[in-house]
């Protein structure tokens, strides 16, 4: 039934509520409803908008108001002061001040993301008359709850490895891996002969034939290297690893090559992977005990009878294996950066060409090169 209303009189004494609004549809309890000098919209019962004596507006819900939508070519033809508007061209709020439309500085919330950052490993000590320690692993730090500022660029530099060196000279030290304020220290390369100890780093290199001691890691990332043992000391101590301390020298004479200190297990891409291990010392001509191996976590294997050492892994930080006896080092490997980002947060906006992937609600970002990511 269409229902016509003429006069000037307009209806009266029918206020209603916003349970039972005054003049409504089918819907008992959606329509409009007035009390004094007021009037209102209800849905279901609920006042949805009033407009008070003031004549200010009031939305009781605790959802959202859908503004206006469209391009700059959209925009109205004859403004007013005080229209607003979301600007689609410019991806902006907009509101018109009388003369011309204005964007809207609106400010965006800052969120936190998790981090995982390893320095580049040592290499291993070198000497043709004698045996090195090996390299200790790259500093290991990780954490969650790291505040980004949105629209701010935060630089990632990942640590290389450290390179071998001529006889009688420590192994490099690795380089160190940075994000925004987060450093971790480039791992401390592996004494030699004669009698040159481990240097300090993330976690130490271990001590070369002498005996000599371990470098000391640095607290928080790592640990320090392993010595090789008096009496003699012929064998490399173990170069240090993110959660345990490099291994002595040991055997007959303390011939054989001390162990790598194992690395930390991450979880940070959504599977467990091992960073961050020592390599091992090397082993003297007679030691009889077998290869020296590696901490886990990239760590490099020291060197024995004809086998030569071995690099530490590629983008774990791992130590490089001691070398001796006209055997080289082997050289530190290169660090890594990894952001786990909440994916509704991810803008995209990246450089350096990170692997991109997905866990969960996040999205990781694995930087094996410099580069840098905008929040």
């Amino acid at each position: 039934m269409t229902l016509i209303l003429s006069g000037t009189d307009g209806l009266s004494d029918i206020d209603g509520s916003a349970a039972t609004p005054a003049i409504r549809g089918t819907d008992a309890n959606t329509g409009i409803f007035f009390g004094t000098d007021t009037v209102g919209i209800a849905t279901g019962g609920t006042a949805a908008i009033t407009v008070n004596s003031s004549q200010n507006t009031i939305f009781n819900s605790t959802g959202a108001i859908t503004l206006p939508s469209g391009t700059t070519a959209q925009r109205p033809g004859s403004p007013t002061a005080g229209m607003m508007r979301y600007n689609t061209t410019t991806s902006s709020y907009e509101v018109y001040n009388g003369t011309y439309w204005q964007f809207i500085n609106a400010t965006t919330y800052p969120y936190n993301i998790d981090y995982l950052v390893v320095a580049g490993g040592g290499a291993g000590g070198f000497d043709p008359d004698g045996n090195g320690g090996g390299g200790g692993a790259g500093g290991y730090r990780t954490a969650t709850g790291f505040t980004l500022v949105v629209g701010t660029t935060y630089t990632v530099t990942v640590g290389a490895g450290g390179s071998t060196t001529g006889t009688g000279i420590a192994g490099n030290n690795g380089s160190n891996s940075v994000f925004s304020t987060i450093t971790s220290t480039g791992g401390g390369g592996g004494g030699t002969y004669p009698s040159i100890a481990g240097s300090s780093g993330g976690s130490g290199g271990g001590g070369g034939q002498g005996p000599t001691a371990g470098g000391a890691g640095t607290a928080g990332q790592g640990n320090a290297g392993g010595t090789a043992t008096a009496p003699n000391g012929y064998g490399g101590g173990g170069g240090g690893g993110a959660s345990a301390v490099g291994s002595n020298s040991y055997g007959t004479n303390n011939r054989e090559g001390g162990y790598g200190g194992a690395g930390t297990a991450s979880s940070i891409t959504g599977s467990s992977v091992t960073y961050a291990g020592g390599g091992a010392g090397s082993s003297h001509g007679s030691a009889t005990a077998g290869v020296p191996q590696g901490g886990a976590g990239g760590g490099g294997n020291g060197h024995y009878g004809a086998t030569v050492a071995t690099a530490g892994t590629v983008n774990t930080g791992g130590g490089g294996g001691g070398g001796g006896e006209n055997k080289a080092g082997g050289a530190g490997g290169s660090g890594v950066v990894i952001l786990s980002v909440p994916t509704a947060n991810y803008t995209g906006t990246t450089t350096g060409s990170p692997t991109v992937t997905t866990s969960g609600s996040n999205t990781i970002l694995k930087f094996t090169g410099s580069g840098s990511y905008t929040a």
